[in-house]
């Protein structure tokens, strides 16, 4: 899948940020041919790194953040490589879910990958990248949302016509 112009638009302009916040790119392009195209290199670096983190962070709204006055659950972009590396199913056998540190540390959480059947050996780990609610859609739907926020058309049993439209798949209502 390719990153849509709005995407990379983005994330160059994110990139940019980021090397001026960490004091490694001066935002001007005032210095010579080579330094601008190093400069260049530098903020497709970036780019590239925040969308990798966009593409494999999982949303954390679950539980309050340390140190947060109105005790409101803040929205925290989780990265763990290993869970990143599990893919799509609308019909998962597994989930992902998150929780603070205890005692609470900022920023500090740890994951669980909980099975939600038992997994037959050699059968795929898959999880839904979809918050539950929007699993209850159709199968256009969920592949729009999925072609939409992670780049991929969505071809699981479900979505391919495995299971009647707008159900939510039983292990996903516990």
């Amino acid at each position: 899948a390719t990153v849509g112009s709005d995407d990379q638009r983005a994330a160059l302009a994110g990139g940019a940020v980021l090397l001026r916040l960490l004091g490694l790119h001066s935002g001007s392009h005032a210095g010579s041919e080579a330094a601008e195209e190093e400069e260049e290199a530098l903020e497709k670096q970036a780019a590239q790194l925040l969308l990798q983190i966009r593409f494999n962070s999982f949303p954390s709204d679950s539980f309050p953040t340390p140190g947060r006055r109105s005790g409101r659950p803040k929205e925290l972009l989780v990265l763990c490589v290993p869970l990143a590396a599990l893919n799509h199913s609308c019909q998962p056998c597994a989930q992902v879910s998150f929780r603070p540190a205890s005692p609470p540390v900022p920023g500090e959480v740890f994951a669980d990958l909980t099975s939600l059947h038992s997994i037959a050996a050699g059968e795929e780990v898959v999880i839904s990248y979809l918050r539950e609610q929007l699993c209850s859609g159709t199968a256009a739907d969920r592949r729009d949302l999925l072609r939409k926020a992670f780049l991929f058309t969505c071809s699981c049993s479900r979505c391919l016509g495995g299971q009647r439209e707008g159900a939510v798949p039983e292990v996903l209502q516990q």
